[in-house]
């Protein structure tokens, strides 16, 4: 017993000693880390600068690759009829304007491409004459087929009947001069978008606000009727609201289907008659309250379930944060130091160096901000009317998808208060101000307290008596029918 107690206690100590060694061992490496550091922490500090802004310009780049991602999927995925929906002030416009941005570089590069395929095919013909020609043709105003015959009579181009074109067997060398036409007309114009007067949209891209849209001129036999159809190939059609028109809520089909204006037909050939150049894009709180006969021609119908702006720089908005934090120090170490408590606010109220040098960083700050990602989050559905419901196990209604948009192609571009003037209307109209309505300290008087009593009494005997009246029917039919002498029961017995 003896021998067992004294080599437990050896162990024991054993133990013990190298714990004690250990523990030494990791204060000194530890101290000895403290001591390198100390000594050179500018290289340490740089290091970690490094690596920090390493990081930073990776998730940049990150973002950037996946804004491209979004302007191939709207490219490849969405149809030429867009329906956009979503609850109140969750991103609806702000959408519509990034998509928009998005379709005109789609535009852009297609024009680009009809023009550099034209110019491969017709390899007789001196394009730079051709160019000059088009842009007087452009600055007169002459139509596409008054622009191709002038071509045709002043230029030896070399047209045959038809391309040889293993693909397309309908393409003919006239054709491409037309497409040539409209794609240097659509490039010379430089503006692709029409939208509402109510709501002037201005395109980053191109550096213009949008040509003013008559609606009359999608509905196709009004237009026809009316001899004015103003919407041109390569356009992007923006109508906000949808559910602002009270002639197309679903509650008046009746009326929409009597007037027959030609819209419906606008909506299913679209893609086919505007040669796969012209987009509609509609916003909408409630899906199904635009009339059914229209919002089922819709090809792309999205919700949209989170928006989310993504910041981006995060290196040099912590340096300008840090800036902005030293500044605003010695700003207030400056007014203590200078100023009595009575003084103070008055210096603040008046310019001085820190609040110049303040405002430049908030200046830099906000160009950085433009920088930034926006995300949406939105379900796409083929079927309008499956708008809003989720998918289960059996049933695949949407498409779940993330789309990152530069924020600058969103925000900014469409004045998103832009109904606002209604209320400032009816603000100048009213004979009530807002100085009429200030604080009120008056409390009910007996009579108007006696007066929602009654009113409340009054409601509830009315509803008591209809109460009562129903249930004294009900006695009397049960009562009828116990005491019928025709019944059954009383014939046998």
């Amino acid at each position: 017993m003896n021998d067992f107690i004294e080599t437990f206690k050896k162990i024991v100590n054993i133990i013990f000693d190298f714990l004690q060694k250990f523990l030494i061992s990791i204060f000194v490496f530890c101290w000895k880390v403290i001591v390198f550091i100390a000594q050179h922490w500018l290289a340490f500090l740089f290091i970690f600068i490094v690596l920090y802004f390493l990081n930073s310009t990776r998730k940049d780049l990150k973002y950037k690759r996946k804004c491209r991602l979004t302007e191939n999927a709207v490219r490849t995925r969405f149809g030429y009829t867009i329906y956009l929906t979503a609850p109140i002030r969750t991103g609806k416009t702000t959408l519509m304007s990034g998509l928009s941005h998005i379709l005109t570089s789609v535009l852009i590069r297609l024009a680009n491409g009809v023009r550099n395929k034209t110019k491969r095919v017709l390899v007789e013909s001196d394009f730079n004459q051709i160019d000059r020609q088009i842009e007087r043709c452009f600055s007169e105003k002459k139509n596409i087929d008054e622009t191709c015959n002038y071509l045709l009579e002043n230029n030896a181009i070399g047209i045959k009947d038809f391309v040889y074109d293993p693909v397309d067997r309908e393409l003919s060398y006239y054709n491409m001069l037309e497409d040539y036409v409209r794609a240097s007309y659509s490039l010379l114009t430089n503006n692709y978008v029409y939208s509402a007067k109510e709501t002037p949209f201005y395109n980053r891209i191109t550096g213009n606000y949008r040509k003013k849209m008559d609606f009359t001129s999608m509905q196709l036999k009004n237009a026809y009727d009316n001899e004015k159809f103003i919407i041109s190939d390569y356009s992007i059609i923006l109508e906000d609201e949808k559910g602002l028109d009270g002639n197309k809520k679903e509650s008046k089909y009746m009326t929409v289907a009597k007037e027959d204006d030609g819209f419906s037909e606008f909506l299913r050939i679209i893609g086919n008659a505007g040669r796969e150049t012209i987009y509609y894009i509609t916003t909408n709180q409630e899906a199904k309250r635009w009339v059914s006969t229209e919002r089922n021609l819709m090809t792309t119908s999205i919700l949209i379930n989170e928006m989310e702006i993504i910041p981006v720089g995060m290196f040099y908005k912590r340096f300008l944060s840090l800036m902005n934090k030293i500044v605003q120090f010695f700003y207030t170490i400056a007014i203590k130091l200078r100023f009595k408590e009575l003084k103070r606010q008055v210096y603040i109220n008046r310019p001085n160096v820190f609040k110049r040098l303040n405002l430049k960083i908030v200046d830099m700050e906000r160009r950085l901000f433009s920088k930034s990602v926006v995300r949406y989050k939105v379900s796409l559905y083929d079927n309008v009317d499956d708008v809003g419901k989720k998918n289960t196990t059996s049933n695949i209604y949407c498409e779940e998808m993330e789309l990152y948009l530069p924020l600058l192609y969103c925000l900014g571009n469409i004045d998103t208060h832009q109904y606002a003037f209604i209320f400032d209307e009816l603000r100048k109209k009213s004979k009530v101000s807002m100085f009429d309505t200030m604080e009120d300290t008056q409390q009910l008087t007996e009579e108007e307290k006696k007066e929602i009593v009654d009113n409340l009494l009054n409601r509830s005997k009315t509803s008591a008596k209809s109460s009562s009246k129903v249930e004294t029917l009900k006695k009397v039919k049960n009562l009828e029918e116990l005491q019928d002498p025709f019944s059954e029961e009383t014939e046998g017995k």
